[in-house]
């Protein structure tokens, strides 16, 4: 993978972020699985215009995500070699975004549904979005983030190790504590995305002029 093509990568990755962080914080704290029907019904009626951008910008981030995690396979099979582990990180991301498209639909259903649905349907489909897709996201991230890690690990030349320590410390938090995938996804992106960045701009760098 050439130069251009790496921070092309790091640059869609870093939109994917933006794009999830968007949609958590243009509808915050919203009701969890234990909330009681009222406050369900009570939120989505304050906030019905809200979940449904939070729609929208899901939707945005799985197809941007997507595109970001197929072509960081092509990276990292063209960096480590390890076309199985690059792989099955991709099936971890197709699974996590599985959970995105779970909660887009939860969160158009339940725009729509406010004001011609019982209460009970709109907590039936609240926990949908909360706690099925915070499950099935989980396990996503955590195969990704295994995966990944564990890739730029083994190799040489790719990323810097100490990038795959980060992501197999995360990868293991993920697996073992439910909530903490998806800002452990983010700050391993982030911190992945700007090496990849800056590695590429280092490798483009016109040489120095040497003196005569």
């Amino acid at each position: 993978m050439n130069a251009r093509s790496q921070r092309l990568v790091g640059v869609a990755g870093l939109v994917f972020v933006a794009l999830v962080a968007a949609s958590i914080l243009v509808l915050p704290n919203g009701p969890d699985g234990h909330a009681s029907a009222a406050k369900t019904v009570a939120f989505y009626s304050k906030h019905k215009s809200a979940a449904g951008v939070t729609a929208h910008l899901i939707v945005l981030a799985v197809v941007v995500g997507l595109f970001f995690f197929w072509f960081f396979r092509d990276y990292l099979v063209a960096t480590t070699g390890a076309k199985p582990l690059a792989t099955t990180a991709f099936a971890g991301a197709v699974v996590f975004a599985a959970s995105g498209g779970v909660a887009a639909g939860s969160y158009y259903t339940l725009s729509d549904a406010i004001g011609h649905a019982d209460a009970s349907t709109i907590q039936v489909f609240n926990l949908m979005q909360f706690d099925f897709a915070n499950g099935v996201g989980e396990a996503g991230i955590a195969v990704f983030l295994l995966a990944s890690s564990y890739a730029i690990i083994r190799a040489s030349g790719s990323l810097p190790h100490w990038v795959g320590w980060i992501g197999v410390v995360l990868g293991v938090a993920s697996a073992l504590v439910i909530g903490l995938g998806l800002p452990a996804l983010g700050l391993w992106l982030i911190i992945t995305c700007v090496t990849l960045i800056v590695r590429a701009n280092g490798s483009t760098a016109a040489p120095e002029p040497q003196a005569l």
